[in-house]
């Protein structure tokens, strides 16, 4: 930009947008018929830690939030603050993360990537 090139507000860096389009991720959503990779099996399946703990990479993260458990491996690229901070809770329990970070968004927003409630099965 030259001189009279307008400048931009700066944005806090706890906001800045590191993932994709949320549009066009509500897009893939309503095409794809089973984000979760359930295939057919219960949401309210009772899964406990154990399993949770062996998704925990980036090709496979699952995390509990507020007592359900979901497989956000389809949001990594989506997500505003980027895949680093979906990792801060993978395979492992969110809930205080997400709850300090956006407590005012619905966990409904990603309730198709459910894949059971936490606990003994």
């Amino acid at each position: 930009g030259g001189a009279g090139a307008p400048r931009s507000a700066a944005v806090p860096a706890k906001f800045q947008k590191k993932g994709g389009s949320q549009v066009q991720f509500l897009r893939n959503m309503q095409m794809d018929k089973d984000p979760a990779g359930l295939r057919g099996a219960s949401t309210i399946r009772r899964i406990p830690m154990e399993e949770v703990r062996e998704h925990a990479s980036v090709g496979d993260i699952w995390m509990v939030l507020q007592g359900r458990v979901f497989n956000v491996t389809p949001y990594m690229d989506y997500h505003p603050g980027g895949k680093a901070e979906l990792m801060r809770s993978a395979g492992g329990d969110g809930t205080a993360l997400y709850n300090e970070i956006h407590p005012w968004i619905s966990l409904d927003m990603i309730e198709k990537f459910q894949v059971g409630l936490i606990g003994a099965s």
